[in-house]
């Protein structure tokens, strides 16, 4: 057990691994980095999470042999879909971040207390939704505070950006029905990018936390709306309504008045939710950013059909590119799911189907988690993030959960 003075160090340094998780990748800070940023912030990652394995839990646990069985089968597959490329996203993105979540995670499950650092992975996005919301009102809609430029490396190319404070970035504009609009991307290069960590929060709120927090959720939702974001929007409307779901059917029903109403009202609020995200993606579908995404789809399916077991390798984007037919220029890919398949292949995305199908069979909680990992899938199919620490991280949390043991969330002590 950790002794109590150690209490204190472990929350910041849980802190400090899990605003790691929420920046990854397409925050503007990672970007000012030089080349290599995505291998020296995952190397940092890795050290930091084995100084807390260290500290907070136990290097030798039942889960370290799962860890050692799980570094045998990514070792295997290495051998057949490394590349000089992809050496280090392969290490320090994946293989070494996967092993020491399921030994941390592993022994936390057992004290009742995993779920406490995705609480504080919620803590640090729904702050910086809150602070970037404010700066949006009075920075881009009211003009009353002062702005600055920052530049950073995106796609091949270097950006500029106004900001303020530079924790909200005015990276992004979206035309909407004619009308130009100024998107809140917080420390994001996109509002696609901020997408991700506002919609994992949204569903940790409606499914993981013992409590309910309306506050938390409503500054998280109004956050989603400043985004202008159809991922965004389209992902919190589902994460919305799979939670009203779990309202109508669930077993223990309270107020049999109250659900006869809302189930007569369930069906037009379905369908409203519907009709706002046909008006958003047939916006969206006019635009040349769908074409680019449709064509980055096809030409990783016709990677994965080359190169079914193994795929073509982690990072190889450029064997994706290759077929690309809209622009040959585009520097980026649009579904995490289909670069799954066509740089890892089945054998790599069998680890992803494990790890959801171990959650929900072990889970006590299998609704919560069923609906968890649905949004997970949804963020998949509009993001291009299955190697990033946040699908890691998510990829850990279900294959850690101690086989047959439900997770009582009576003894969480958030």
């Amino acid at each position: 057990m950790m002794r109590r003075k150690y209490k204190g160090f472990v929350d910041i340094l849980q802190y400090l691994i899990m605003f790691i998780v929420f920046a990854y990748g397409y925050s503007v800070y990672a970007r000012m980095l030089p080349g290599n940023e995505y291998l020296y912030v995952s190397i940092i990652f890795c050290v930091l999470l084995f100084v807390l394995i260290i500290v907070n839990g136990k290097l030798w646990t039942p889960d370290l042999l799962k860890s050692l069985l799980l570094s045998l089968y990514l070792g295997i597959f290495y051998l057949f879909n490394i590349n000089n490329n992809s050496l280090g996203a392969a290490l320090f993105r994946l293989y070494v971040p996967l092993v020491l979540w399921i030994i941390y995670l592993g022994d936390q499950y057992r004290q009742g207390k995993a779920l406490v650092i995705f609480k504080k992975y919620s803590d640090i996005v729904v702050a910086f939704a809150l602070v970037s919301v404010v700066l949006y009102l009075f920075g881009t809609v009211l003009h009353l505070l002062p702005s600055s430029i920052d530049y950073y490396y995106w796609r091949g190319t270097t950006l500029s950006a106004n900001n303020y404070f530079h924790l909200m970035y005015e990276a992004q504009e979206e035309q909407f029905f004619g009308m130009k609009l100024i998107r809140n991307c917080g420390i994001f290069c996109e509002a696609p990018g901020y997408a991700t960590p506002l919609c994992l929060s949204l569903s940790y709120e409606l499914f993981g936390a013992p409590k309910l927090n309306k506050t938390r959720v409503g500054i998280l939702l109004l956050t989603v709306l400043t985004t202008w974001s159809t991922k965004a929007i389209c992902i919190a409307l589902c994460i919305v309504l799979f939670k009203m779901m779990k309202i109508v059917f669930a077993k223990e029903r309270k107020g049999r008045g109250f659900l006869v109403i809302f189930k007569l009202l369930f069906p037009f609020i379905i369908g409203f939710a519907i009709i706002i995200a046909i008006a958003v993606l047939s916006n969206k579908m006019q635009q040349h950013s769908f074409l680019l995404r449709v064509d980055s789809v096809t030409a990783s399916l016709k990677v994965f059909r080359q190169n079914l077991l193994f795929g073509c390798g982690i990072e190889n984007e450029q064997a994706i590119y290759a077929y690309l037919t809209v622009s040959a220029a585009y520097t980026g890919l649009s579904m995490g799911l289909t670069t799954l398949l066509a740089e890892g292949g089945i054998v790599l995305f069998a680890i992803y189907i494990y790890g959801a199908v171990h959650a929900i069979r072990n889970s006590d909680q299998k609704n919560d988690v069923i609906y968890f990992i649905l949004t997970f899938i949804l963020i998949l199919f509009t993001s291009n993030i299955p190697f990033f620490l946040s699908t890691t991280t998510v990829l850990a949390m279900g294959i850690s959960i101690p086989q047959n043991k439900a997770l009582d969330r009576r003894k969480q002590s958030l």
